[in-house]
This record gives structure tokens, C-alpha cells and sequence, in this order.
């Protein structure tokens, strides 16, 4: 467990660069994102290595399930607008500090970042590396609401009470499918098609 608490530490340290106004506003935010989780996902393929079989287990209706599940959860989000708008007076500030990362860069250069690493790199580090070790554990509940609980965490630094309120979302919702299935491919292409939708083909957008 020393070295799951390390790199949960290295992960808080990669999102403070990524995520706090007054260090992210010097920090180049996809370059940076994509270098954090590839190092991340990068040590969770090696001490996973006895278990990737197993993790990566795949069948041609993981793809259906990753696909549907993705425009599921978009479709959450997209109907919980109007809700956020009468909770959150400022609604519109913290939605706008989310999408300022795509300034200066290429909407074909942050879709391959998603789709190749960025989305598929947060499944194996948060799902198939934390979630799967801290169930194994502390028993499979447990482990799974604690990794949510770490995966909220995480974003603290942004001070932005909706990205907190999304992270807890998609951490349960994409844990639960890693749960269900027992294989990171659904919750994969879920998470890399989500990312496109929210961030480059139909903003959530005030």
C-alpha cells in the first residue's frame, strides 16, 4: 500500500499544478494533464502487471456498453443545467473556468489528448489501479466509495464547487461500471467519449 498511497499523493500533486488559479494560470494545462497521467497510468500498468488479463478482459459489447454509457452520462449532465443554474448563482463563472483550458489549443489536438491518453490513462490510474486495490483491501463497498471519495478529491484545488460536484458523478458512475463489468474497456471508451462531448463536440456551456 505504500506505493498506492505515493502516487495518490503524486496525483493530488499533478492536479495542484493543474487545477489552482494561481499556479494553473502558469501551468500548460493539456501538455501538463496529458505528461501526469501518463506517468500515473505508466506505474499502474507495472505493478498491475499480474492482473492486466484480467483488468483489460474484453468483449465486442464493452464497446456498446462504453458508447451508450458515455451519452448516458452527457445526457445527466446536459438535463442537470438547468438545476446547477437555481443552486449556483454563479454557475457561469465556474462552468467558464473549466472550458478556459482549451484556450491556445487546437480542438483536433485536445480530442487525440482524450481519446489516447488523457481519458483512457484516468481509467487505468483511478479505476484499474486505486479502486481495484483499495477494493481488494478494504472489501469491494468500501474500496469503492473511498477511491470516489479520493477521485473528488483530487479537484479540490480548482476551488470550483461544480467540477467537485461532476467529479463525484462520473467517479461513481465510472466506478460502478468497473464494478459491474469487472474490465476497464467499458469505463475507457466511456471517459474518452465523454471528454470529447463535454469539451470539444457540445459544451455544457452557460
Amino acid at each position: 500500500m505504500k506505493h498506492v498511497w505515493f502516487f495518490i499523493l503524486l496525483a493530488f500533486f499533478f492536479w495542484f499544478l493543474l487545477f489552482f488559479p494561481p499556479v494553473a494560470r502558469s501551468t500548460p494545462f493539456w501538455p501538463m494533464m496529458a505528461t501526469s497521467v501518463t506517468i500515473l497510468s505508466g506505474w499502474a500498468l507495472y505493478s498491475q502487471q499480474a492482473s492486466l488479463n484480467r483488468l483489460f478482459y474484453f468483449k465486442s459489447h464493452h464497446i456498446w456498453i462504453g458508447i451508450f454509457s458515455a451519452l448516458f452520462l452527457y445526457g445527466v449532465f446536459w438535463a442537470g443545467r438547468a438545476l446547477i443554474n437555481i443552486i449556483f448563482m454563479q454557475s457561469g463563472h465556474f462552468i467558464q473556468s473549466i472550458y478556459q483550458t482549451k484556450q491556445n489549443t487546437s480542438p483536433m489536438t485536445i480530442s487525440l489528448l482524450l481519446l489516447c491518453i488523457i481519458g483512457p490513462g484516468e481509467e487505468i490510474f483511478w479505476r484499474g489501479y486505486i479502486q481495484h486495490t483499495l477494493t481488494k483491501k478494504t472489501g469491494i463497498t468500501s474500496g469503492y466509495f473511498f477511491s470516489v471519495f479520493l477521485y473528488i478529491l483530487v479537484h479540490i484545488w480548482s476551488c470550483n464547487p461544480l467540477l467537485l460536484i461532476a467529479s463525484g458523478i462520473c467517479g461513481l458512475f465510472w466506478g460502478w461500471l468497473f464494478l459491474r463489468t469487472r474490465t476497464l474497456w467499458p469505463g475507457i471508451i466511456s471517459h474518452a467519449l465523454w471528454d470529447i462531448l463535454v469539451f470539444v463536440l457540445f459544451p455544457l456551456a452557460a
